[in-house]
């Protein structure tokens, strides 16, 4: 176990410092070294050294380009040993150009990849912010939420519910390059006892909170039995973020993001950055939550409504029928409220033609539900 979670941990690494960009750049730096040694003086050029650096430095992030500057460095430092020409100036103004060179593109690279990321984070908010607006049930918007974080965000987010009664509930499990098999034991994971206790301690603590490093312990804290602590193994979290979703002070769930797989990790600037995600997360599970609200009270409304003998309708600020029961699609002739907007169309189409129209005013009159009368005025029914 301790041998697969080392493996993890340096494929981790391997993804944070090596792409398929690092890999061209350090092959051509080999090239370079080795026409330097060949000419057996030095003819190579700072530009072409530094050339590598500068070319990672636009396509790949800080750390990347790191690595390649690296061996930028190296060249130049070792190159007196095929060169000779350690003691001359040649060989200190090459070294400290190359090494220059290098600290600035790792610097600019670094302020690339910010920039990027912070409209990438400002894209995914607003991108939470239009889900909580579409139609869909509570399930579904949290999970669409946990599509848009991982792999963006996290390797791993999980999402639990906060109940009416106050219990706790798995909603939401998904992990990046997982399989559905994965997620269902994740879903599958209990919620009560040192399993869900430091779920519990933030949503107690009403604020997200950072582990940094998950440590073996920490993990056999966590862990709810043997089972659970080889599934959280199996995971290979290296740092995570416990972050309440609340809105109009209460606590409505509370989502987990954790990172290690893909070598990165969490510090204080995820850290506020979860706190945003959580509450804007936290807006979009209200309002789905509050829709859900009005259509329950709607349908009930209806069924009411529906059932009573009476002729009853409902119109909107504009003087239209929105609603009739079928007591007051019976006693106007029509099937169904859709009709009567037909007839309202048809009816303004005509009155187009003219100042004034002949239209039918309904009213209430005690005897019968719907008194019609025919008037000469622009059409409202």
């Amino acid at each position: 176990m301790m041998l697969a979670r080392s493996s993890g941990v340096l494929r981790g690494w391997l993804t944070r410092f090596v792409s398929r960009w690092v890999l061209l750049a350090v092959a051509v730096e080999l090239a370079i070294t080795i026409v330097d040694v060949a000419v057996g003086r030095s003819v190579i050029a700072v530009a072409l050294i530094l050339l590598p650096v500068l070319g990672v430095a636009l396509l790949e992030t800080g750390e990347r380009t790191a690595v390649v500057a690296v061996g930028a460095v190296l060249v130049a430092l070792t190159s007196h040993l095929w060169d000779h020409n350690v003691s001359t100036s040649n060989y200190v103004y090459r070294v400290l150009i190359v090494a220059g060179g290098s600290v600035l593109a790792v610097a600019g690279a670094s302020q690339r990849t910010r920039a990027v990321r912070a409209g990438q984070r400002i894209e995914l908010l607003a991108e939470i912010a239009r889900i909580g607006d579409t139609r869909g049930s509570l399930e579904e918007t949290l999970r669409r939420i946990a599509e848009l974080l991982v792999p963006a965000v996290a390797d791993l987010c999980g999402i639990l519910i906060v109940d009416e009664d106050g219990s706790m509930r798995r909603a939401v499990a998904r992990v990046a390059g997982g399989t559905e098999e994965l997620e269902r034991r994740m879903l599958e994971r209990p919620t009560d006892g040192r399993a869900s206790e430091l779920t519990q301690r933030a949503r107690e603590l009403a604020d997200a909170w950072l582990v940094r490093r998950v440590r073996p312990e920490h993990v056999a804290e966590l862990a709810a039995d043997d089972r659970d602590r080889e599934l959280i193994e199996e995971l290979g979290m290296a740092s995570l973020i416990y972050a309440p979703m609340r809105a109009s002070g209460e606590t409505l769930a509370v989502m987990t993001l954790g990172v290690g797989p893909s070598g990165r990790r969490f510090g204080p600037e995820e850290l506020r950055f979860a706190r945003v995600v959580a509450s804007r997360a936290a807006l979009a599970t209200q309002n789905v939550r509050l829709k859900q609200d009005v259509h329950e009270a709607d349908q009930r409304m209806r069924a009411i409504i529906g059932s009573l003998a009476e002729a009853v309708t409902i119109r909107d600020l504009a003087g239209r029928i929105v609603y009739a029961n079928d007591a007051a699609l019976a006693s106007m002739g029509f099937a169904s409220v859709a009709e009567i907007r037909e007839r309202h169309r048809s009816r303004s189409s005509r009155s187009t033609s003219s100042p004034t129209s002949t239209a039918s005013r309904c009213r209430w009159n005690g005897s019968r539900p719907y008194a019609c009368w025919r008037e000469t005025l622009p059409s409202r029914c």
